[in-house]
C-alpha cells in the first residue's frame, strides 16, 4: 500500500506537504522541465490533496546528463532513477554534480557494492 498524504501529525501520514508555497511550485516546474527535455515521470500512490503544498510522489526515469535536472537538488517526494552500464560510468555521473549529499547503490551481485 502505498503512504498516504495527509496532515503530518495523523498516524496514517506517510507523505507530508512541502515546506511552503514557493517549494511545491519550485518542484513541479522542476518535474515539468525534466519531461519538457525527455525524461519520464510517473506519478505514484493515491492523489495527493488538491489544497495545501502536497506535490504527486513522482518517479523520474530515463535521465540522461544533459537534462537539466541532473544537475539539480529536487526537494520533495520526487525520486530520480539513474541508469549506467558499469561502475566506472556510476562514478563519474556521481562526481559530476555540484552536490555531495548523499547516493545509494542498490545491486545483486555483492561483488559490486564491495567494490
Amino acid at each position: 500500500m502505498p503512504p498516504r498524504s495527509a496532515i503530518p501529525r495523523t498516524p496514517a501520514t506517510g507523505i507530508g506537504p512541502l515546506s511552503s508555497q514557493d517549494a511545491q511550485k519550485h518542484l513541479k516546474e522542476q518535474i515539468a522541465r525534466a519531461v519538457e527535455h525527455g525524461e519520464t515521470a510517473t506519478e505514484l500512490g493515491e492523489p495527493v490533496p488538491d489544497h495545501g503544498w502536497f506535490v504527486q510522489p513522482t518517479l523520474l526515469t530515463d535521465i540522461t546528463p544533459d537534462n537539466p535536472i541532473f544537475q539539480e537538488e529536487l526537494f520533495g517526494p520526487t525520486p530520480a532513477i539513474y541508469k549506467f552500464s558499469d561502475a566506472d560510468e556510476v562514478i563519474a555521473l556521481a562526481n559530476d554534480s555540484d552536490f555531495g549529499l548523499a547516493s545509494s547503490v542498490y545491486s545483486v551481485a555483492l561483488i559490486v557494492l564491495a567494490a
